[in-house]
């Protein structure tokens, strides 16, 4: 070995190790013995350490990193990134990553930094760019990809033009300074033309309409007019009307008819003519005609339909032309009720299939609808046209092995059973995953208090040479003492951190390389987050309980406050008071059980809020649900929930073997549904629970299953009616085909509802005062 070393030492080439020391493990693998057993020839590496000196491995990438920039810049072939030198074409052949440099080489990472500032003071253009910058000013001067509309260049003829592509930031930097000179130089010109006004902070002109035969005077006053009227308008209101306003000019300006030439005259020159109350009535049905024609939705085609009808009410208000027609909205089809949980089964993947496809499925699950529910085609054939019939039958099929027998020949109670089992299933899983992390949280309450005072430790001590012994003494990596590690953390990030474990992305990178490793040892950030602040399943698991209980929107249960649980004059229920935005902050008032799965969990968070939260500062005085995420509080947004419940929901079983992936949006309109079938069709406890008109909530309840109680109901009242009607008629009952035992049957059958077959007293026959009354002719007399 050590000939090896006099060796190596003589040809300069010893291989060096963390810290600049000789490799040891080169040597151990020469040798073919491991590495440890080169301890016993520490004494010999050390004297070669002396002989050779020690060489810091970074003082030599920073030296390479200097001569490589001296040579790129000489040349011309430096790269620079947003102005700064490229890290990668300096570091390029080295083991070394950008992306580590801030944590890792604080040293290196200065030295780019007083490269990055050289560059920009001797003003160094890459010779690559040079070229570039010439081409793009024979483009910018010659105006052809000036954007008059907006004050820009336009950016991807001009990527096209320079050989480039992308967005505009991925113009060389080089580039960057002369686009942003003529962007501001060409908004100013276009902002001193007369007929341009700056609204939302872009420029609307109207100068193109000159070359349409406009005068310039008769456009700066229609302009002001227009802007005067509609300048309080949200920006896309407002780049609506405005894009009318321009339409209806051209549309004028452009057309040849006789009528539209009248109209401009009359607009221009101000002068009456009798003929314009009959030139105004075609113009209104052309422009009808040319929004008609074109390729629009139908709600897109109404929102132009709504901006040109108020300009042309604006022109007949301030008397610029009398118009008293307007258009005609179209009609837009009726949005999809959102899904229950029952219409959510394995179709409702976003799967893209032809008509064929389609049809042979809805075949498939009418031949099931008949068989197993005992219905004629033209029902199953009427129920399919129903929005949402297809995707409950296909439910039903797919659960009819696991329907208990006793109620799987009505189509209800199965749709009612299916209801049942998959909210329980939501409801079990939130339940359990609320207990879960409250009890963990409850537990990191008791055990931060036993953690050692961060204020015998926590100072410039445990960065010093002693700081290694002292954290290991504190926190120490040990399973058995596990306990006693996670104490001293939560105690330190308790009164040292405001309860928030710091991230990766805090300024001081001791604290952030500290926590990184305590954080790996007790289970990750999260798990450890979970013990002084609720975990993002347990304010997840408790909306949902309240969502699934109330029939709330997602809305309204996401911007619930912080004191919205009152007591209730309702022994055993408390009043959870909301309010819902989109209806104008209207008060949304849920009345919830004391023991059920959602008030025990907001129960719970409303009398743990004060050890996490201080609702004096922030998003705390305003949101009952808030989350930690990155080390800010915040409020749940709607995409996040969303995300999380699929994810919660996709990882269970129970709907993992059904394929089925549930979404907030199914709760409303399950928990609606349920309350109607609940209570035999009836809608009235529904509308109370939705807190709706009656005109707005069918669109919640009113499916497939409501819609056979309602069928049955009608049935029944039928089979009444046609037995009152014909009892009087001679051998009546064979136009219904039944005989005479069958028919007392059905008069005992109706007789309880006391409708036409018996009186509400049948001893107050004023003809017959004191008998029975065995007739129908007092039919509508009770």
């Amino acid at each position: 070995m050590e000939a090896m070393l006099r060796e190596d030492l003589a040809a300069e080439c010893l291989p060096r190790g963390p810290g600049g020391r000789i490799a040891r493990k080169h040597y151990a693998d020469r040798l073919g013995i491991t590495k440890s057993a080169m301890s016993f020839y520490s004494e010999v590496f050390d004297q070669y350490d002396q002989l050779a000196g020690r060489l810091d491995p970074e003082e030599k990438i920073i030296a390479h990193v200097r001569e490589r920039f001296a040579d790129l810049i000489a040349s011309g072939e430096l790269e620079l990134v947003n102005g700064n030198v490229s890290r990668t074409q300096l570091l390029e052949s080295l083991p070394v990553y950008a992306t580590s440099l801030q944590r890792r080489r604080p040293r290196l990472l200065k030295t780019f930094k007083q490269l990055d500032a050289h560059v920009r003071s001797i003003g160094y253009v890459p010779d690559a760019s040079r070229a570039l910058l010439a081409k793009l000013q024979t483009a910018l001067s010659s105006g052809v990809y000036d954007n008059l509309a907006t004050g820009k260049l336009h950016y991807r003829a001009l990527h096209a033009h320079l050989g480039s592509s992308g967005h505009n930031l991925a113009f060389p930097y080089a580039l960057r300074p002369l686009i942003k000179q003529h962007e501001e130089s060409l908004r100013s010109r276009i902002e001193s033309d007369p007929l341009v006004r700056v609204r939302h902070g872009k420029p609307y002109s109207i100068r193109p309409l000159v070359e349409n035969g406009w005068p310039e005077e008769t456009l700066g006053m229609l302009l002001d007019r227009f802007v005067a009227e509609f300048e309080g308008n949200q920006k896309n209101r407002f780049n609506q009307k405005f894009n009318a306003f321009i339409l209806v000019l051209t549309l004028i300006a452009s057309n040849q008819s006789a009528f539209c030439r009248d109209l401009m005259r009359f607009i221009v020159h101000r002068t009456p003519s009798a003929r314009i109350g009959r030139s105004v009535e075609p113009f209104v049905s052309l422009l009808e005609t040319h929004l008609y024609r074109s390729d629009w939705s139908d709600s897109n085609r109404n929102h132009w339909i709504d901006a040109s009808n108020a300009i042309l009410a604006l022109w007949d208000r301030v008397s610029i032309l009398p118009v008293s027609q307007r258009l005609k909205r179209g009609k837009e089809p009726k949005s999809k009720s959102r899904p229950t949980i029952v219409e959510l089964s394995s179709s409702s993947a976003l799967m893209r299939v032809n008509a064929e496809e389609e049809q042979a499925r809805l075949d498939g699950l009418m031949a099931f609808a008949v068989d197993r529910f005992n219905l004629n085609d033209a029902d199953v054939a009427a129920h399919f046209d129903k929005e949402g019939a297809a995707a409950f039958f296909e439910t039903l099929r797919a659960e009819f092995p696991r329907i208990p027998a006793e109620i799987a020949d009505d189509p209800v109670q199965s749709i009612l059973y299916v209801v049942n089992i998959r909210e329980a299933a939501l409801v079990e899983h939130f339940v359990a995953e609320f207990e879960k992390w409250s009890a963990i949280f409850e537990r990191g309450q008791d055990l931060w208090q036993d953690g050692v005072d961060p204020d015998s430790y926590w100072n410039d001590d445990l960065w010093g040479p002693e700081g290694r012994k002292l954290v290991s003494r504190i926190f120490p990596n040990d399973k058995s003492r596990w306990d006693y590690t996670l104490a001293n953390v939560l105690r330190l990030v308790k009164e040292k951190f405001g309860g928030i474990v710091p991230t990766s992305t805090h300024p001081d990178r001791r604290i952030c390389s500290f926590f990184v490793k305590r954080c790996r040892f007790l289970g990750g950030r999260g798990v450890l987050m979970a013990h002084l602040f609720p975990h993002k399943n347990l304010i997840g698991s408790a909306i949902s309980l309240y969502l699934i209980e109330s029939g709330a929107n997602v809305a309204v249960g996401r911007t619930l406050k912080p004191k919205c649980i009152h007591e209730s004059d309702q022994v055993g229920y408390k009043i959870v008071l909301g309010n819902k935005s989109k209806a104008r902050g209207k008060p949304i008032v849920i009345y919830l059980e004391d023991g059920g799965g959602a008030m025990t969990a907001m129960s719970w968070l409303r009398d743990k809020r004060s050890q996490f939260l201080d609702d004096e500062e922030g998003v705390c005085r305003d949101f009952f649900f808030l989350w930690e995420k990155g080390g800010a509080i915040q409020p749940l947004s709607e995409n996040w929930y969303l995300d999380w419940f699929k994810e919660q929901t996709g990882n269970l079983e129970f709907f993992q073997s059904r394929n089925v992936v549930a979404v907030p949006s199914s709760l409303r309109p399950t928990t609606l549904m349920k309350a109607v079938l609940d209570h035999n069709g009836k809608t009235r406890y529904a509308i109370t629970l939705a807190q709706h008109t009656e005109g707005v909530s069918p669109s919640y309840y009113v499916r497939l299953p409501i819609l056979f109680l309602h069928e049955e109901e009608h049935r029944h009242y039928c089979r009444i009616l046609e037995t009152i009607s014909l009892h009087r008629l001679p051998d009546g009952r064979a136009f219904i085909g039944v005989n005479e035992a069958e028919y007392a049957e059905r008069l005992e059958e109706f007789e309880p509802t006391g409708f036409g077959t018996r009186c509400r007293d049948c001893l107050d026959h004023p003809r017959s005062p004191g008998k029975a009354c065995e007739s129908f002719e007092l039919l509508g007399l009770r």
